[in-house]
């Protein structure tokens, strides 16, 4: 969807029309760090539109709970390391097999083990990166 309004209050009303449109549709809101005004931004929520349904993550359950006020909390545990290297893999692509990469983009994958938001922005970032480049993001991974 494309916003042709600049001001907040004219992107909220076209998003809450666009979505208002759909029979059903399913609104996802990926790593919420506090209170977010569902109406201010156009989502609608509740008997606004049954058919619209809203997920929420975040890493701070008290977001969810208190300030976002939402009816049901998942707890999602940590990813494995095994799941973690297969995560890394997909995203960064076919260069972590090469034989120079393949050691070190190991080590990265491990180093964000409990984050996947951040496993796939450093896989990515790093796709088309040389080994070179990839030994200098260990130890700043590391110091998360």
């Amino acid at each position: 969807m494309k916003f042709n309004k600049e001001s907040i209050e004219g992107r909220a009303t076209q998003l809450r029309n666009r979505l208002t449109k759909e029979k059903s549709i399913l609104v996802i809101l990926d790593d919420i760090w506090g209170r977010l005004d569902l109406v201010e931004v156009g989502i609608p929520f509740g008997d606004d539109h049954k058919g619209c349904k809203l997920v929420v993550t975040s890493r701070d359950l008290n977001v969810l709970n208190c300030e976002m006020n939402i009816q049901k909390a998942f707890r999602i545990d940590v990813l494995h390391q095994e799941d973690s290297w297969k995560l890394f893999e997909k995203m960064a692509g076919d260069i972590v097999h090469e034989f120079n990469i393949k050691p070190i983009a190991v080590e990265v994958a491990r180093c964000c083990a409990e984050l996947p938001l951040l496993i796939v922005t450093v896989a990515k970032a790093l796709r088309k990166k040389r080994s070179l480049r990839l030994e200098g993001c260990l130890k700043p991974i590391g110091e998360i």
